[in-house]
């Protein structure tokens, strides 16, 4: 989702003396749309992550494999900061004029109906557009260089119409076989429906919402990334004054970056070096916490300024669909243009089909965007007041007299 489409901030004042006032009107006047930016790069490094995933990494990568450059391909952890920019981009609206959000106005059924259309119809269409792949296009199985087992696993079953209605009811417990990157919509629409509960806790204590989480987790066992969702949460309660405090201060912003960066790339960088035997909920913990610190540093200075820039905002709107498509593009196209550029080194063979499915991808997506996405937010609108006035209605029919 476009954080411009779902965030703003109450216009402040033409001229101010103080940090943070001169903040909230540059975030104002911004509209966030850096967050959109983090999303479509995070996105990118998914593509890339598979990328390497079906092809290898070329031994002369080989030595950044376990430096902090993992960032740019290190596919879970961004799985980590799309939770945490979910949480924080869902809940901004809330804390825009107040700590203690009153949401007795907040229509809950209008807002489940918006998520769901906003997450679930594009995901439907790119099923239908990968089960018609499947069928009539499928893997070429003499490419060459030849992909990996793990691509060439993805699409091997002949696909049926009962398989299609299977991965249209969107669980994340099945076998997902069309699209398989979808794992992680399940969660992210179940978590987002949960951040208004989220919104009331930490409208009262920050430190009630995180216990909460804590909690959930370790006497109920529910997923780990409810943290993401919470840290993101707290980083909307108190995003103007964290973005202010740290305009002034150019070398903390670096050094929470350098320490950011470190914690999201744990699995590659600090975990292996330091021999540690991190357990699946314990990484999960930590790369969410590198998370919110990289969007936290990104909330301010020149870092904001860059991912602030046009052609980088265009990554940021398309975001969604270069998560669906990718890997479509990945097994049914990619294989053939990597048959058509064998006759060079391996090197350039690698190379030119990672361009080659970054542009596709690219291009597509805008297609994607403009035609499914655009769609499905302007239905998702329309059904959240419909609904969200039909319930205000009915709540209204029952309230008692001396309610009303």
């Amino acid at each position: 989702m476009s954080v411009s489409e779902t965030v703003g901030f109450a216009e402040g004042p033409a001229a101010s003396t103080t940090h943070r006032l001169d903040y909230a009107v540059s975030t104002a006047h911004h509209r966030l749309d850096y967050l959109d930016t983090i999303r479509g790069l995070a996105a990118l490094s998914v593509v890339t992550a598979h990328y390497m995933m079906a092809y290898g990494l070329p031994r002369v990568f080989w030595r950044v494999n376990n430096t902090p450059l993992h960032i740019w391909y290190d596919g879970n952890a961004a799985v980590s900061l799309f939770f945490v920019l979910s949480g924080l981009v869902l809940s901004l609206r809330h804390f825009r004029t107040t700590k203690e959000p009153d949401l007795r106005q907040f229509s809950l059924a209008g807002y489940v109906a918006a998520r769901i259309g906003r997450i679930w119809i594009p995901y439907a269409a790119v099923v239908l557009v990968s089960a018609a792949l499947v069928r009539w296009v499928g893997l070429t199985a003499d490419a060459n260089p030849r992909p990996s087992a793990w691509l060439v696993d993805l699409w091997a079953s002949r696909v049926t119409l009962r398989d299609v209605f299977r991965e249209l009811r969107f669980g994340h417990h099945m076998d997902l076989e069309m699209v398989p990157q979808a794992w992680t919509l399940y969660i992210e629409l179940i978590l987002s429906l949960l951040v208004p509960v989220a919104v009331y806790i930490a409208g009262r204590s920050v430190w009630w919402l995180l216990g909460t989480v804590v909690v959930l987790h370790w006497v109920l066992n529910v997923w780990p990334y409810t943290l993401h969702f919470a840290l993101g949460v707290v980083i909307a309660k108190y995003y103007v004054e964290m973005g202010a405090w740290l305009a002034p201060r150019r070398f903390l912003r670096l050094g929470l970056l350098c320490v950011a960066i470190l914690l999201y790339t744990v699995r590659f960088t600090v975990g292996p070096r330091l021999h540690w035997d991190l357990n699946r909920d314990l990484i999960w913990y930590i790369t969410a916490v590198g998370s919110a610190m990289i969007l936290v540093v990104a909330s301010s200075g020149t870092l904001k300024k860059i991912l602030s820039w046009a052609a980088l905002r265009y990554v940021g709107k398309t975001s969604y669909s270069i998560y669906l498509i990718h890997l479509a593009i990945l097994i049914a196209l990619t294989p053939r243009f990597m048959t058509l550029v064998s006759k060079y080194s391996g090197n350039a063979t690698w190379i030119l089909g990672f361009v080659f499915t970054v542009g596709m991808t690219l291009v597509l997506s805008g297609i994607t965007y403009r035609f499914i996405e655009v769609p499905s937010i302007a239905i998702g609108r329309k059904t959240s007041l419909w609904v969200g006035a039909w319930s205000g209605r009915l709540q209204a029919r029952f309230q008692s007299p001396a309610e009303a």
